[in-house]
Formats: structure tokens, C-alpha cells, sequence
């Protein structure tokens, strides 16, 4: 354990043990968290490595620096970064404008205000072709190149080409694509499971996805099964076994099976959010649960969504 320790006059910091010694003196700007067994460190505006024997290992000299990750840290020289190894050993050159954390097993870099990927050693293996790139859930990355998005992820394994007018984030292990405003779904493999024929496509939600076709909406599941027909005049995702739907401009809600459980009788309502729901009747709001039980009377102008216990 190590404690960090500051030097009042001269506003430096050093380290002392878990017996209160000092083991390294107060000569730096800063001293970052040790990750690897080794902290980054700042003196004299430099940066540079400390071990945790309290050595200085590889010194300060570079301009800005990224911790250790895999046995790699992004340091700068000039106005250029490139990658050391724990030793203190230049990886690559240092010619990149950025080098970004690592991302779904790649580090993402910068140059010419283009994007690429280099592997966990360092080595560039995707050149740098690409006008975007952004962080998404379950390690994937969504790539874009002349306006078009795909996606890499698991260390370029698995790679989505930039053909979709859009992709967007993961949920449920489906991410919903676009093309010509049709939408469909890959996969977490990037297989495009779900064919983008749809107008409108819900994220998936306990295992379905509100869709419309033909001006009609209904539900399918993660095999394109079309679960709940595209017979309604409107439906929205299910929560708590429980979608709203909607018939001739009044809204209730159906079951998985489709059946109509709370008939279509409300101005409007919400979703189902500890086993009730907000629903309106004459310009009013109170909640309902799924027998269509009036809780709370509806009486009220407004009203949130219940949310451990209150609303």
C-alpha cells in the first residue's frame, strides 16, 4: 500500500510505504494510480514511468502519456503519439495525432483527421479510411466512412462493412441497422439476421421488437417470427409482459400472445412500470394495473411513471 505524499514548500509529491517511509521523494508535479506496476508521473511538465520499487524506470521526457494497458502506453513527443512498451521501448513511430483507449481488443488512432486500428501489440492492421468512429455497448464500434456506418468488434474478428445509412447501439444482443429508411437487425456475430424491410423497428425488448409493415404494427422475435401480426393500428414495446396498443385513436395494452388484456378505452397511457401503469380518461391521469383496476383514481393533471414505490 502506498500513500501520496506532498511536500508543502515546494509543492511536490512523492510516496511513502505502508510503515509511513518515505520511498520515493517529493520531486514530482504528479503521480498518477500505478496500473501494471507502473505509475505515470510528471516533473519538470514531462512525463515519464515510476515503478513500484520507487524507481523512475522509463524517464521523464515525453509530453503527455496514457497509462499502461496490455504492456503498451500511448506517449507523445512533439505533437505526435506512438506506443512504449513497460521497458521503455518505442513500438511503433510516432506519427499518429491521436491514439484512443483500447476499444473492442483495438486501439483506435488518429491521422489526418482519419481513423484506423491498431491490434494489442501496436501493429497497424486497419488503415486509417474512416471519417468516424464511436464507442458502443458489447465491445463493438461503429465505424463510418462517406456517410455510410458498419461496425468492428473483437479485435477486427468480427467486421460489419460501412453499408447502412445507420447502425445503432446493441440491446438484447440485436442492434438495428438502416437502409433507405427500412430498418432491420445484426446480430452480435455482425450477420444481418433481420433484413431491413421494416418502416419503423422498436429495440428489442423481452424478446420482441415493435414493428410496422404496411402502415401496420405488430411484433417479432430475434428470428424474424412474426410473434404478434402487423394487424394494429399502433403497438409499442413491451415491459413487464405488457405492450400498449392502440385501435381507432384509443389506447389499451396486449399480452405476448396478442391478446387485448386492458381494452383501448384511454386518451392515452404510458408503460408498465411496477405492475402499474399511467393511464388517461378525460383529461385526467391515475394508474391501473394489468386487471385494468383503477389503484389510483384518475383525477389528477399530470403524472410520472412509478419508480420504487413512488410517482
Amino acid at each position: 500500500m502506498y500513500q501520496l505524499l506532498k511536500n508543502t514548500e515546494n509543492n511536490k509529491y512523492g510516496l511513502t510505504n505502508d510503515k509511513g517511509e518515505i520511498f520515493v521523494a517529493c520531486i514530482y508535479d504528479c503521480i498518477d494510480v500505478f496500473e501494471e506496476g507502473l505509475a505515470s508521473v510528471i516533473r519538470n511538465n514531462k512525463w515519464g514511468f515510476l515503478h513500484t520499487t520507487g524507481i523512475e524506470v522509463i524517464p521523464c521526457i515525453y509530453a503527455d502519456a496514457t497509462d499502461f494497458a496490455d504492456g503498451l502506453a500511448a506517449v507523445k513527443i512533439g505533437d505526435k503519439w506512438g506506443f512504449i512498451d513497460m521497458s521503455g521501448k518505442e513500438i511503433t513511430a510516432f506519427v499518429y495525432d491521436t491514439i484512443f483507449a483500447l476499444l473492442g481488443g483495438l486501439y483506435p488512432f488518429e491521422q489526418n483527421n482519419k481513423y484506423g486500428f491498431m491490434d494489442k501489440n501496436g501493429k497497424e492492421i486497419i488503415p486509417c479510411i474512416y471519417d468516424e468512429i464511436n464507442d458502443i455497448k458489447e465491445g463493438f464500434i461503429r465505424i463510418t466512412q462517406h456517410n455510410k456506418h458498419g461496425y468492428i468488434a473483437k479485435g477486427a474478428e468480427i467486421f460489419v462493412p460501412c453499408i447502412y445509412d445507420y447502425v445503432y447501439t446493441f440491446v438484447e444482443g440485436m442492434a438495428k441497422v438502416q437502409i433507405d429508411l427500412r430498418y432491420g437487425f445484426i446480430d452480435t456475430t455482425g450477420k444481418e439476421v433481420i433484413p431491413c424491410i421494416y418502416t419503423i423497428a422498436q429495440d428489442f425488448s423481452e424478446g420482441l421488437s415493435a414493428v410496422n409493415k404496411n402502415d401496420k404494427y405488430g411484433f417479432i422475435d430475434k428470428n424474424e417470427n412474426e410473434i404478434i401480426p402487423c394487424i394494429h393500428q399502433y403497438v409499442d414495446s413491451f415491459s413487464e409482459g405488457m405492450a400498449q396498443m392502440a385501435r381507432e385513436n384509443k389506447y389499451g395494452f396486449m399480452d405476448k400472445n396478442g391478446n387485448e388484456i386492458i381494452p383501448c378505452k384511454y386518451k392515452n397511457a404510458g408503460t408498465f412500470s411496477e405492475g402499474l401503469v399511467r393511464v388517461k380518461l378525460d383529461n385526467k391521469w391515475g394508474f391501473v394495473d394489468k386487471n385494468d383496476t383503477v389503484v389510483i383514481p384518475i383525477i389528477y393533471d399530470c403524472v410520472g411513471i412509478f419508480s420504487e414505490g413512488l410517482a
